[in-house]
């Protein structure tokens, strides 16, 4: 067997490396970003229901939870170089079948593709970023750089709605995602030499592992049942697509100092503290703005929900990283959230048709709740193990 040659430090990547990784993670999100956007021009272009529209939502999370996780779970046998250009391709391709799509079944159709194309993106590169030498700050440096990407796509999108509806969306998105993919010639060739040690055994991972690859999924069920509707509640308070835009674009831009805060608290203070003021936090804010009454509520409080996500999700992937420094649980990570992610769009869909958006509240508290008790019970042995990485 050819050896693997490593021409750089051990868990580092180069500028060209982090400008790859970043532009292909990013614009394979970029249908998730833009999916409050896409799922309201759905609704009025298609004429389908709120609860089919979620349906919809939960069919491209449910796709890349089950691709994720296969490559996570493989990430020791893949080819890097040539997953990434299947995954970008597929990723293309589904975006511009859901443009063409008349009809809910085939707009489901489109996004399955994404989904698939999308779980081999972020599955191979949430692995490889787990082999870096401090795994809580590089994805805190991910959750950053999708900030900015979105607070673009936020800005267009309004305008791309008006002209081309949501078809006009996804030819957006097949666009950013061509332009993600022409940059793959930067890309890693190999998995980086800290995710090249002997890998434990599944059953040897510290509990810690699993249970924060637990708490990803709890928080993205309740994350996506707001998330996904979050452009309906903005018309639900008669605001324009324009003004709903432009309030998520803010937003995004304000969520770059979530990962920025997680980056320079990083885990001096342990686990536990940040994360459970993130999540109780987020829980609060949840229930403001289901239960706000004015539009003024929407544009303070939609920014602060979405900054909050990607404060938490840093922490929770380093716990991942630490228990399995190899890299398949943060390889898999995707799988956790966007499972998740798919139960948060079908059960949101669902309460806000039958419920009511007040609904939306309620969930998110009872889910939250059960992750603030899973950070106190587990967080203190990811504590230990990132202070014997720093100090051995």
């Amino acid at each position: 067997m050819e050896a693997v040659r490593i021409h750089k430090p051990s868990g580092a990547l180069s500028l060209r490396q982090w400008i790859a990784v970043l532009a292909t993670v990013c614009t394979a999100f970029a249908s998730q970003m833009t999916m409050p956007l896409w799922i309201a021009a759905s609704i009025h272009r298609l004429g389908i229901s709120d609860e089919i529209a979620g349906r919809v939502g939960a069919a491209e999370f449910t796709a890349v939870a089950l691709m994720s996780l296969a490559v996570g779970m493989s990430l020791e046998r893949a080819n890097i170089r040539k997953m990434m250009a299947l995954g970008m391709t597929v990723l293309i391709v589904g975006n511009l079948l859901s443009a063409a799509a008349p009809g809910a079944l085939l707009l489901a159709l489109g996004r399955i593709a994404c989904g698939l194309g999308k779980g081999m993106v972020v599955g191979v590169s949430f692995g490889l970023l787990a082999g870096t030498t401090n795994p809580t700050r590089s994805f805190a440096i991910i959750n950053g750089g999708y900030a900015c990407f979105a607070a673009g796509f936020y800005f267009c999108t309004p305008s791309v709605v008006a002209w081309g509806g949501s078809a006009g969306v996804f030819l957006m998105l097949a666009a950013a995602a061509s332009a993600g993919a022409s940059l793959l010639v930067w890309y890693p060739r190999e998995r980086l030499q800290a995710s090249q040690s002997a890998a434990l055994p599944l059953r040897a991972i510290p509990a810690f592992g699993w249970v924060a690859a637990l708490m990803l999924t709890l928080l993205a069920v309740g994350h996506s049942a707001v998330w996904t509707f979050i452009a309906r509640l903005g018309e639900h308070h008669n605001l324009t697509h324009g003004q709903i835009g432009s309030t998520l674009s803010v937003a995004a831009l304000l969520t770059v100092a979530g990962p920025a805060l997680a980056s320079i608290l990083d885990v001096r203070h342990g686990f536990a503290m940040p994360l459970t003021a993130g999540v109780f936090l987020k829980a609060a804010i949840a229930a403001g703005l289901t239960y706000t009454a004015s539009a003024s509520g929407y544009f303070v409080l939609t920014p602060t929900f979405l900054l909050l996500n990607l404060f938490i999700i840093p922490y929770v992937m380093g716990m991942m990283s630490l228990a399995d420094p190899v890299g398949r649980l943060a390889g898999s990570a995707s799988a956790a959230q966007q499972g998740g992610n798919a139960a948060g769009a079908l059960l949101g869909g669902i309460l806000v048709t039958r419920v009511g958006y007040h609904g939306l509240a309620l969930l998110v508290a009872v889910l939250f709740a059960l992750v603030i008790v899973l950070v106190v019970a587990f967080s203190p042995a990811a504590s230990r193990r990132a202070r014997l990485a720093v100090y051995s």
